[in-house]
């Protein structure tokens, strides 16, 4: 998602880390060095945003023309990561463990990465009696 602001000429956009990752100029390495720290707070169950800038000095751009902007969305400058933790609720663990016990196949929806849904489903129990690998990963 990206937004500019005219008054500092500054295109703004957010998003998840490999995405932004991918319209940033920085080196192979600078992108692999922060997504092997990022994994690190996916397996802690954090999940995590990113933000980046490019400035808009010199181009006609309108706030009101965003297929335009999206065009922009390319070599900018990563400016922070952000990682977030929700605290599950008490009643989950137990809620999890009654559908276990009456047999209800539980399925785990997720916007999360597979990382990060992965580390949560493991705090409450989702897995039970079966590997964490059992996890797929689905699209579309």
């Amino acid at each position: 998602m990206s937004i500019a602001l005219e008054s500092d000429q500054t295109l703004y956009v957010k998003g998840g880390i490999e995405e932004i990752l991918s319209i940033c100029k920085l080196s192979s390495s600078k992108k692999l060095q922060i997504l092997e720290q990022a994994k690190e707070y996916e397996e802690d169950a954090y999940y995590l945003l990113a933000t980046a800038t490019r400035s808009l000095a010199g181009k006609k751009v309108s706030i009101e023309q965003p297929d335009k902007l999206v065009k922009l969305e390319q070599d900018l400058e990563l400016k922070y990561l952000l990682a977030f933790r929700d605290p599950i609720k008490k009643e989950v663990k137990q809620a999890v463990a009654k559908c276990h016990d009456a047999k209800i196949r539980l399925m785990m929806i997720t916007g999360d990465t597979a990382t990060t849904a992965k580390a949560i489903a493991s705090e409450i129990g989702f897995f039970w009696n079966r590997p964490a690998d059992h996890f797929q990963r689905r699209t579309n």
